[in-house]
């Protein structure tokens, strides 16, 4: 994408359970290029129950020129 605008959003769904007694501990990033720089603008750790789990991620403008 070249351009947003301030009710642009990425929604997607993750799931992440960690059973008892498991060892692993995970993260999940959502990070965004653009324009030569790399930034994270979601992140979530651990375990969030053995469920779907929604996340919406406002972008802004990216492009404050346009």
């Amino acid at each position: 994408m070249t351009k947003t605008g301030a009710g642009c959003i990425v929604r997607f769904y993750y799931h992440m359970y960690l059973k008892s007694g498991s060892a692993w501990t995970g993260s999940l990033y959502l990070k965004l290029s653009y324009k030569g720089s790399t930034s994270n603008i979601f992140e979530v750790s651990s375990s969030k129950g053995d469920k779907w789990q929604m996340a919406e991620v406002g972008l802004g403008h990216l492009d404050k020129g346009h």
